[in-house]
């Protein structure tokens, strides 16, 4: 059979935020997720199949008619996220016009959460709950014997609605094959926040042990892949030319020991790279530090969100906001950049607390800052407590899983502030961080590329119209 995966454009976002224009001047990243279901596929030698990245391609929906119309694929696979879900419905649309014989099948984070609504919309045929990294082949060949896919875990059908839809979760990743980057665009990829480009993102774990209220996955357990096996992924993206590395695990310092020993493997090799990490503002010493930079660690991405304590509450984050005072000095003092995430517009935020946390931002003196009105994202605390409490007044998330052409009307928390407030204390906390005469000094001495300057101002052009074209 043939089979076309697809990574979905992002045109239909149902969250309109200032944030949301930003992040499209921020960067490419590969949907590595897609990759992982490949090279199983490959291996076994029975069906052909291709990825296709609109995003990286820059392609149109007219594009991917013609594109799926010349590959005549029999399996077109769906990426699907709740905030484009459209755009995931479209394309499966497409294909269902060119052919409807052509079978759908949706995928990613958005079916972990609605299974059984996804696979009820006439676009799909079926939808893969979890991890399918395991189970994919099985499915295609499955379908391909006309057989019932229907009785492998975590596959919903038309048919088994009924049946206990688990959650798949590769407990051993240890031994999943390394993402054959070379099925993508890979020299498309880049960052903002990069020196040079393209750019790769590695997955060295997954999982995180925390229950933060605004996050869909949080309580899940950590599953690790060796320091060995991080190095032979490292090695390959280095031989085709990638030396900018993102490593998206939520937590890259959850081990210290194993954060250890992948630096002592880079060093000990002599890898040329730079890489950059996400992590939780604790489990860091000026040793683990030093030895992160000295094995090429450029970066350190901080998901701090609230410069209050009483706004770590909130969020169910408990983070010792003395203690990232001392970790961020750390990082610094180590010569690595320092990036905070923070959130704006938390459930029963004042003003007050909200100029509190752009102030500890400006305090820290950190090299970027990102400040993200706050959603209520389905799946997490802040919405379940939405429900209940009746602060909304219907469960618009499930209604849009169902009805994607919907348009949802507000994704916040609708108490406290308006849309156009909420968007107006965003873009106002950024150009309190980002137009301090300090942070412009820190910016040209840290600089490391003009290319870096170009897209750096790029994303501030869009922050500062928007910031000017939202203003009453």
């Amino acid at each position: 059979m043939k089979i076309l995966l697809v990574y979905p454009p992002q045109e239909n976002s149902v969250s309109h935020s200032p944030q949301g224009k930003i992040s499209e001047k921020a960067g490419i990243f590969p949907p590595v997720g897609l990759l992982n279901l490949v090279s199983p596929v490959i291996e076994s030698g029975k069906h052909e199949i291709k990825i296709l990245d609109t995003i990286a391609e820059q392609i149109s929906y007219p594009e991917i008619e013609e594109y799926i119309k010349s590959e005549k694929p029999d399996v077109v696979g769906v990426s699907c996220n709740t905030v484009y879900l459209l755009d995931a419905v479209l394309v499966a649309r497409i294909a269902k016009k060119l052919n409807p014989g052509i079978i759908t099948v949706a995928g990613g984070p958005h079916v972990d959460l609605y299974p059984i609504e996804t696979v009820t919309l006439k676009e799909f045929d079926y939808a893969i709950r979890g991890e399918a990294e395991l189970v994919f082949l099985p499915f295609l060949d499955s379908i391909e014997k006309k057989g019932d896919p229907g009785d492998l875990p975590g596959v919903i059908t038309k048919t088994n609605l009924n049946k206990k839809i688990e959650t798949l979760c590769v407990k051993d990743i240890e031994n999943l094959p390394i993402p054959n980057r070379r099925l993508l665009p890979y020299k498309k990829y880049n960052s903002f926040i990069t020196k040079g480009k393209p750019i790769t993102i590695i997955m060295a774990s997954r999982g995180c042990p925390y229950n933060c209220a605004f996050c869909p996955s949080g309580k899940m357990k950590i599953r690790m892949r060796s320091a060995e096996k991080v190095i032979e992924e490292i090695e390959d993206c280095l031989k085709l030319g990638i030396k900018d590395i993102l490593f998206f695990d939520e937590l890259f310092n959850y081990n210290y020991n194993r954060a250890t020993e992948i630096c002592d493997r880079i060093i000990a090799k002599n890898l040329k790279l730079r890489w950059h990490v996400r992590a939780r503002a604790e489990s860091f010493d000026e040793k683990l530090l030093k030895k992160m930079k000295q094995a090429g660690c450029n970066l350190i991405q901080l998901g701090i969100e609230s410069g209050t304590e009483r706004g770590q509450k909130i969020l169910n984050k408990n983070l010792n906001l003395k203690k990232v005072e001392e970790i961020v000095r750390m990082i610094r003092k180590a010569g690595i950049l320092a990036y905070g995430n923070f959130m704006i517009g938390l459930p029963g935020e004042k003003r007050e607390e909200i100029t509190e946390t752009v102030e500890f931002a400006n305090k820290l003196n950190l090299d970027y800052a990102v400040f993200s009105v706050t959603q209520i994202p389905p799946g997490t605390e802040f919405y379940r407590s939405a429900l209940k409490n009746k602060v909304i007044s219907y469960d618009f998330w499930k209604d849009h899983a169902l009805n994607p052409d919907k348009k949802i009307e507000n994704i916040y928390w609708p108490v406290d502030f308006s849309q156009q407030k909420l968007y107006d204390m965003s873009v106002e906390s950024y150009r309190k961080f980002y137009l301090r005469p300090k942070y412009f000094l820190n910016f040209v001495f840290r600089v490391a590329s003009l290319r870096q300057i170009f897209l750096q101002f790029k994303a501030a052009i869009t922050l500062f119209y928007e910031f000017f074209t939202r203003r009453r």
